[in-house]
């Protein structure tokens, strides 16, 4: 049982290290000149198609890992992580609305106020675009989506019926 663990720790380093692929120069850096030898010529003959060959292989390597590792599992089965993902569409939708309803309002001021731009963007990200994004999502999710599945398991239990 040990032995399997460290077979698939190793495969996720390994995925690490193909998900960490240089931008330039992969020929030339340790490790990654071996596998630029080994990527398919389909891929090879694109500009960036070493690279994306390799991300995807670390992709699908880290997935199955993670899938088999419950150690892994575990951050991501906590209660704030499954509501991330419950409201993850409403965050979607409703963040550009409220950063750009946030420029003119508070963004602008700020800025003045303090003379510098990366001052203004945090202080609007951190007083007024997340909370409220995670505000109206929270509703958006609670007025909404929850409904929708309500309707849609009663559509498909008087369809199957």
């Amino acid at each position: 049982m040990r032995s399997i663990g460290i077979i698939w720790s190793s495969l996720f380093i390994f995925g690490l290290f193909l998900g960490s692929w240089p931008l330039n120069g992969s020929a030339q850096s340790f490790g990654f000149h071996f596998l630029t030898t080994l990527t398919p010529s389909l891929y090879a003959a694109q500009p960036a198609g070493i690279q994306n060959f390799w991300l995807t292989i670390s992709a699908l390597l880290l997935l199955w890992v993670f899938e088999s590792l419950p150690i892994l599992q575990r951050p991501f089965n906590t209660a704030f992580i499954r509501y991330l993902g419950d409201i993850s569409f409403s965050l979607y939708a409703i963040h550009f609305p409220v950063i750009y309803m946030s420029f003119n309002m508070i963004m602008v001021p700020i800025i003045k106020w303090s003379g510098s731009y990366n001052v203004g963007c945090l202080i609007n990200a951190v007083v007024f675009v997340i909370p409220v994004t995670f505000w109206l999502s929270d509703i958006q999710w609670r007025l909404f989506d929850l409904g929708a599945v309500k309707f849609t398991r009663s559509l498909e239990g008087w369809v199957a019926a």
